[in-house]
């Protein structure tokens, strides 16, 4: 496994496993306002959507740009885009994106739906 499917790999985990956080310690439902676990969960996503940037860059032999660093600091999924339309051709770019969002929201979806699960057969 090379070192930029491992960083991906941890930052399925680490989405998955903030949203099972969030069914446990909110079993009534996430509060309205801004809690610690979205706070962490923020920086975490930025760091490891930067990371796996500059990690498939070393792989693939170039620097990311100055506009990618910044939007990917700014708002992830722009400059995640921004990334792949810089370091790849149009088609491997769109696939790369849809593969990378779509898996992260994949692994959302299965941490709620499965702590949902869990803890609804905790409780009988």
């Amino acid at each position: 496994m090379t070192k930029r499917n491992a960083i991906y790999l941890a930052l399925v985990i680490f989405i998955a496993a903030g949203f099972v956080i969030d069914v446990w310690a909110w079993p009534a439902g996430t509060p309205s306002r801004f809690t610690w676990n979205d706070a962490i969960r923020l920086v975490g996503v930025v760091v490891l959507s930067s990371w796996w940037q500059i990690a498939d860059g070393r792989q693939r032999g170039i620097r990311r740009s100055g506009v990618a660093s910044t939007l990917t600091v700014t708002f992830v999924p722009i400059g995640s885009a921004v990334y792949l339309f810089q370091s790849r051709n149009w088609r491997s770019a769109v696939a790369v994106y849809l593969v990378f969002w779509g898996g992260i929201m994949l692994a959302a979806a299965a941490g709620a739906f499965g702590a949902t699960a869990l803890l609804a057969g905790v409780r009988g």
